[in-house]
């Protein structure tokens, strides 16, 4: 997977804490913060892909370079896009399947109730299905969309909303900063 925008090494810090108990990163599953400078080495690495996602946290401003690389997935890639970027609005009109997250109403991944008292602790909401999230230390907004990025992953790899909030239950801020 490719994870692009602002935010990406603290996602694919994410990712990992997520998909670790029940993968082994490095050989069944290949985590890249996209260096969008280099296009080659994405296109190499998306078309070698059996399940290529492209995971966009924020635009950073490049949205024509994250157009270009929306375009090199194929058909059966996935797309897992910030919601309430609106400049993410404008670059998804590729034909693959997408997951969305933020805090708007829309989103497939919908984050709520967040409270922040030692720790941080809010609800996802993803079809239908409500699930309490509760982290060491206190999340701000741009990390909480790290995480959620990292749920969005997960549900892929058909893991539930409540082994993904095991798995990131003891997760601290310090490792999602950049």
């Amino acid at each position: 997977m490719i994870i692009a925008g602002q935010g990406k090494e603290a996602a694919q810090k994410a990712v990992r804490r997520v998909l670790t108990p029940y993968f082994k990163i490095g050989r069944e599953i290949f985590i890249y913060p996209a260096d969008l400078e280099n296009p080659a080495e994405l296109k190499f690495l998306i078309k070698k892909s059996s399940l290529p996602i492209l995971i966009v946290i924020r635009s950073d401003n490049n949205s024509e370079k994250i157009r270009q690389l929306i375009k090199m997935m194929p058909s059966f890639g996935h797309l897992i896009l910030n919601s309430d970027d609106s400049k993410i609005e404008e670059i998804n009109g590729a034909n693959l399947k997408a997951l969305s997250f933020g805090f708007s109403v829309g989103a497939d991944f919908q984050a709520g109730d967040i409270n922040a008292n030692g720790g941080t602790n809010f609800k996802v909401s993803y079809k239908g299905n409500v699930v309490p999230f509760w982290l060491d230390g206190v999340f701000q907004k741009e990390q909480i969309y790290q995480v959620l990025s990292a749920i969005a992953v997960a549900t892929l790899f058909d893991l539930n909303l409540v082994e993904i909030s095991q798995s990131l239950k003891n997760y601290r801020p310090e490792l999602l900063t950049e």
